[in-house]
């Protein structure tokens, strides 16, 4: 069992025009924490999205963290169910439920 005690990074993900290059900054950082993707003002999520957040995700778990997603509103959850995606992201509601999900030890 692993806990992660490290301030994990909050990013409010930007609306869908500028999405694509925040993803690419995020994955080219190299991020040594747990992170939570605030969805809110993303809108939609085109399929080069799709594929920068499966990127992010890989390259978060690569060093050992944890990527949670909130504050995901209908059109973007019923994105995420069509292509099966909400089974490979931890989704949750809100930021606060992100960070309590965090203090909750994993079983990596």
């Amino acid at each position: 069992m692993k806990t992660h005690a490290a301030d994990p990074m909050v990013v409010k993900v930007a609306p869908i025009v500028h999405a694509s290059e925040q993803l690419k900054s995020l994955i080219n950082q190299k991020i040594d924490s747990d992170v939570v993707l605030d969805v809110s003002d993303l809108g939609f999520a085109t399929s080069m999205v799709l594929n920068e957040l499966l990127e992010f995700r890989a390259s978060v778990i690569d060093t050992g963290h944890r990527l949670i997603i909130c504050c995901v509103d209908e059109r973007i959850r019923g994105i995420l169910n069509v292509t099966e995606l909400d089974n490979v992201f931890t989704i949750v509601g809100s930021q606060a439920d992100a960070l309590d999900a965090l203090n909750q030890p994993d079983h990596l």
